[in-house]
């Protein structure tokens, strides 16, 4: 028997098998996107039918989703002090936790924070800005993408608003608020979760279809209609639930000309900003 010959026909024979399942799975992807985005389609047509004006590309397909999750935090509040200041000293006010050190103070209380920080440094851009913000969050213990920071002009400074970011995600009510002035104060203040280990939890999300059809539902029901949307965004609501641990609940953000409304996507219920 010529082996090496049978050798070469095996392998052909594996690449035929191959080729044939991945343009079967493209096959199947494509159909299951086509009708995805043809129950897209109807139900921004419905939407229309009850005042809800709907760009159907800013509606995720139903496919894109995000899981269920909690987080363990790990980092200790007093390094994160002594990152920012140095040698600190300690003193607690209740439930509350503050560290002062050469250059300003940071308290910690519950899952929030308030910081007063001295960088010594001028900031005569929003650029500068950006770049001491970063720099401050990152000692703070939590992701954030500095090109997302939002950043404004006032009272001779900047006002910086800076958004939380675990796995790619947005988590909506954990964004700080900086306050930098042109020679490099700093005051800020927001919801602190800290690094920490994200685990999936078991659980079932609603399809975005089903979703939006339950938001109209809200909107009808609190007088809103008609309203246009103008964003829709994937993301988390972080809710601390015992000690240490922070609970994620995935949620739709929909930016509309009537507010901010949230749609929790395991429960379908929808609350205004």
């Amino acid at each position: 028997m010529n082996w090496s010959r049978a050798k070469t026909i095996l392998i052909a024979l594996l690449l035929v098998v191959n080729v044939f399942l991945l343009v079967t799975y493209i096959v199947r992807e494509n159909g299951v996107r086509r009708d995805e985005l043809e129950v897209r389609r109807q139900v921004c047509d419905i939407l229309k039918a009850q005042g809800i004006t709907v760009p159907q590309e800013s509606v995720p397909l139903d496919s894109v989703t995000i899981t269920p999750a909690v987080i363990r935090k790990s980092a200790d509040d007093a390094k994160i002090a002594q990152s920012l200041f140095g040698e600190v000293s300690r003193s607690e006010n209740g439930e509350s936790v503050a560290y002062s050190g050469e250059g300003g103070n940071i308290m910690f209380s519950k899952n929030s924070f308030s910081l007063v920080y001295e960088s010594e440094r001028e900031i005569g851009s929003p650029e500068d800005a950006r770049s001491l913000a970063k720099r401050i969050v990152s000692k703070l213990a939590f992701s954030a993408d500095s090109r997302s920071f939002e950043v404004t002009e006032e009272d001779g400074g900047y006002k910086l608003t800076v958004p939380r970011v675990f796995s790619g995600v947005r988590v909506f009510n954990c964004a700080a608020e900086f306050k930098i002035s042109s020679g490099g104060s700093v005051i800020a203040y927001g919801k602190h979760i800290g690094a920490g280990k994200l685990s999936l939890v078991k659980g079932n999300v609603i399809n975005t279809s089903a979703l939006m059809l339950s938001f109209a539902d809200a909107m009808r029901e609190r007088g809103k209609t008609p309203v246009t949307v103008h964003a829709i965004e994937l993301g988390y609501m972080a809710e601390l639930t015992a000690p240490g641990v922070v609970s994620l609940e995935p949620m739709l953000e929909i930016s509309t000309d009537s507010g901010v409304f949230y749609i929790n996507m395991q429960t379908g219920k929808t609350e205004a900003d």
